[in-house]
Parts: structure tokens; sequence; C-alpha cells
């Protein structure tokens, strides 16, 4: 006897699937946080050079010149 009739075209999942989906999860969010580690720790080790003439006077007292 079915109370519902809304879901007729809707698949069962046991146990096994819903565990195969968090674990599938949990993975592809590990290697996306690896993967993105990498790339940022391969990226550069410190900040970019600057060009030591042009120096901004506006870092200091956060009022810059026009």
């Amino acid at each position: 006897m079915r109370l519902c009739s809304a879901c007729d075209n809707c698949i069962e999942l046991d146990s096994g699937a819903i565990a195969g989906i968090a674990v599938g999860e949990v993975v592809a969010t590990i290697v996306i946080g690896v993967a993105v580690y990498l790339v940022a720790s391969k990226a550069g080790s410190g900040p970019a050079p600057t060009n030591k003439k042009s120096k901004p006077v506006c870092l200091e007292t956060h009022i810059c010149p026009l």
C-alpha cells in the first residue's frame, strides 16, 4: 500500500549506495584540498618583488595623495 504517489519515478538507495556517496564526497574533498595546497605552495614563497624607487606613501598614513 502506497501512501503517496508523488515519487513514482524515484529510485531506492540502499545503505551501501549512501555510504559510497559519502566516501566519494570525502575523497573528492581531500583530493581538491591537496591539489589547491600543491598549487599554492608552488606559486611562490614570498611577496612579489617591488620597485624600490616608487614606494607608495599612503601605506603608513592611509592618506594617499591625489
